[in-house]
């Protein structure tokens, strides 16, 4: 009895061995199948990537996609027994359109900017400093102003004497011409440096005679008497009207003469001296002419001279 139950016993342990080996293939075959499967979907996915290209226009720049999308899934189900899995391909068809996208440029460099900034950044410095000093230099001037309150120089011709202006028929000017012209500086702390002083006779707006005088400073509420003699013969042309005129005048016995100086002055404020300044100074003179030594029937009347800085 013992022996008949060991027999059956090993009889079907040996028939359950070609089945056990079986169902090791059959998990072996099945799981190529499934590398197999999935290699094909992949080579497949490639294929229906590479067959639809991207159209790309230039103006502007859109990425298009067709209408429809091809696309595939795996599509996993299970069938028969346990363990037993089995991968299948499902394609299907999208149809909903895919709108265009805009695909934008890559961005430009930026362009270094410096070199254009850099002369309004110089500009800008360059106003500031012209605003800058003059601003300093008219608060300067109104501080001098409240300080020493400056008054301008005053030039008076008080005496002219002429003896001699004949013009000759070949436009020969014989001349002689004496004047006194007072400065007066009526400022109490200013003082005036004349570094320069030429003396112009004019007439018709033609110049006879030039004089050099002396320079000379001139201090505070002071006044100086300049003594320009002009005398001498010169030629002077003049126009046919010029002429007329001059030809009047002789007959009046009283002559326009132009005296007109060029300065070069300095100030003083207490210890601080001023740059050059260049007026000019023009007396209009109506002179009467003293004819043999006799006095004039009109005399000289004191003259105020203009100042032009």
């Amino acid at each position: 009895m013992a022996a008949g139950g060991s027999l059956a016993t090993m009889m079907a342990t040996a028939a359950d061995v070609p089945l056990q080996r079986s169902d090791v293939r059959e998990r072996e075959e099945s799981d190529r199948e499934r590398g197999t499967n999935f290699a094909n979907a992949a080579r497949l996915k490639s294929q229906v990537n590479d067959a639809m290209p991207m159209e790309v226009s230039k103006k502007p720049q859109l990425l298009r996609k067709p209408n429809t999308l091809l696309s595939f899934s795996l599509l996993t189900f299970a069938y028969g027994g346990d363990n037993q899995l089995e991968r299948g391909l499902l394609w299907s068809i999208d149809p909903s359109p895919i709108e265009a996208v805009q695909v934008l440029p890559p961005p430009r460099p930026r362009r270094r900017l410096w070199p254009l900034r850099l002369p309004r950044c110089l500009f800008s410095l360059i106003f500031k400093i012209i605003i800058t000093v003059v601003v300093i230099v008219g608060l300067a001037a109104l501080i001098i102003w409240l300080v020493f309150r400056p008054n301008k120089i005053k030039y008076h011709v008080t005496e002219a004497t002429l003896t001699k202006f004949n013009l000759t028929s070949d436009n020969i000017l014989h001349y002689d011409l004496a004047l006194n012209i007072t400065v007066r500086n009526p400022n109490k702390r200013i003082g005036v440096y004349y570094d320069r002083i030429e003396a112009r006779a004019y007439l018709e707006d033609e110049r006879f005679n030039t004089k050099l005088l002396p320079k000379f400073y001139q201090g505070h509420k002071n006044t100086t008497v300049l003594s320009p003699v002009f005398s001498g013969q010169n030629a002077v042309v003049l126009s046919g009207e010029e002429k007329t005129e001059y030809e009047q005048q002789k007959k009046a016995g009283v002559y326009d003469i132009d005296v007109k100086l060029y300065l070069r002055i300095r100030f003083k404020f207490g210890k601080v001296k001023t740059w050059r300044l260049k007026p000019k100074i023009k007396c209009d003179l109506k002179v009467p002419i003293s004819a043999d030594g006799k006095s004039p029937a009109v005399g000289f009347k004191r003259t105020k001279c203009d100042i032009d800085f």
